[in-house]
């Protein structure tokens, strides 16, 4: 039926609910991925390069992301390098370090999409007590 909405699945940042082939919902080179996470950080968090590593059009990844996560994939890689930064800053390392590491090219941008995100400073995140 003509504008008939698929229904939307969702993926947890884990990767761990995104559709395989075995579902039968995808076939083609972003149904075999199964490593999002590792790919992502590979991509240093750009959507266009994880397209292009997952060799596909930055479109069809745009598309896959929107009907599979709801969100776009800039968002979600966002949303995976910000909670991924709550682990580094809780094991000890500087805002500036996990800034750079996690592909900001400015502490000062990565200290406001944090604060954006969390409600709190990047500064203000506890670290965690060694087992």
């Amino acid at each position: 039926m003509k504008g008939a909405k698929r229904p939307m699945r969702f993926m947890r940042f884990d990767g761990s609910s995104l559709p395989t082939e075995e579902d039968g919902v995808l076939k083609g080179r972003l149904a075999a991925v199964r490593d999002w996470e590792s790919r992502a950080a590979a991509a240093n968090f750009n959507a266009r390069q994880l397209a292009s590593s997952s060799e596909v059009s930055l479109r069809h990844l745009e598309r896959f992301f929107q009907m599979h996560a709801g969100m776009s994939p800039q968002a979600w890689l966002d949303n995976l390098r910000l909670r991924r930064a709550v682990v580094l800053l809780s094991n000890g390392q500087s805002v500036k370090r996990v800034a750079y590491d996690l592909g900001f090219k400015q502490p000062s941008h990565f200290s406001q999409k944090f604060k954006h995100f969390y409600g709190l400073a990047p500064s203000s995140v506890p670290l965690s007590c060694p087992s």
